[in-house]
């Protein structure tokens, strides 16, 4: 089964759960509880849920040591339970078993002509940055949809008192190859790497090629050491528009402000040669793998 067919299947059994359990409707499940739920395996329920989350349908809670699951805890939304009660009323019903669960529902519908696909990507918010230009938006719309390139963007203090700029740079594209390398056979097509440090460019407004960059990023890598405040600016443009964020420091360096402090972050010594989480290559393949299979697939 594909992941999407898992993604449908485990939004239409956790919004049911919450109706038959209203006391749920404010309480996170744990990996072990969901696949309880849906027993499809800690890696597949990592893929759905990562899909899910995307779309906006689930809150997920993250933190180290929750292997073999991708994520620590999870929650549906308001925005979840809608998509849920409209599978209902297209007559979309979760399966008895996981060799049953039903494909999501791509044809036309009876009731209008809009696609049925429980995971989807939702409009970006209305509205130009920094002036943008009609070329602006094509050039993002074209790295979006080019699905043989995995765009990454990084971040940083160009000088800094925690890490060496060149180093830490090599050292996070070297490490963005191997996962990519990684994750080759599962996402099943030629990709490569376009690693993208930001940086003004010349003509238009200053920061439109960092805002365009960033938008057009599949993955956006963020150093946040010094608490720059470019960095932090650019973070936020990442965040608002829908980029996956993959916020990083040094071990020893000042905690982020704490409207970001929820975020995912990992931590490093020896500019970035040295990750203090176990785990770090097993999540950053994983990562890029998403990140990939996010993007659309022709012919």
């Amino acid at each position: 089964m594909s992941i999407k067919d898992d993604a449908t299947t485990l939004l239409i059994r956790l919004a049911q759960l919450q109706r038959t359990h209203p006391n749920l409707r404010t309480e996170y499940i744990d990996g072990p509880e969901l696949n309880k739920l849906l027993p499809i395996g800690p890696e597949r329920l990592s893929d759905a849920v990562a899909l899910l989350e995307e779309s906006g349908y689930l809150d997920v809670l993250k933190t180290f040591g929750t292997a073999p699951y991708d994520f620590s805890d999870v929650m549906v939304t308001s925005r979840g339970r809608f998509e849920a009660e409209r599978l209902a009323e297209a007559a979309v019903e979760p399966a008895n078993t996981p060799e049953e669960i039903p494909a999501p529902i791509d044809g036309p519908s009876t009731r209008d002509d809009r696609s049925h696909s429980t995971v989807m990507r939702f409009a970006q918010p209305v509205g130009s940055p920094f002036g943008f230009t009609v070329a602006d938006w094509e050039g993002v719309s074209l790295d979006h949809e080019d699905a043989s390139r995995l765009i990454v963007g990084f971040g940083h203090q160009w000088d800094s008192k925690y890490f060496d700029s060149g180093r830490l740079r090599s050292a996070i594209e070297e490490q963005f190859q191997r996962a990519l390398t990684a994750a080759l056979p599962r996402i099943k097509r030629d990709v490569a790497l376009d690693f993208r440090v930001l940086e003004a460019g010349f003509g238009g407004h200053l920061f439109n090629q960092i805002a365009r960059d960033i938008i057009a990023s599949d993955i956006a890598v963020f150093e946040t050491s010094d608490l720059n405040s470019n960095v932090m600016i650019e973070m936020g443009v990442a965040l608002t528009w829908g980029t996956r964020v993959h916020p990083i420091r040094r071990h020893d360096a000042p905690p982020p402000p704490s409207d970001i402090s929820g975020q995912v972050w990992e931590t490093y010594d020896a500019d970035g040669s040295v990750w203090n989480d176990s785990g770090h290559d097993r999540r950053l393949t994983k990562m890029v793998e998403m990140a990939c299979l996010r993007k659309p697939r022709r012919g």
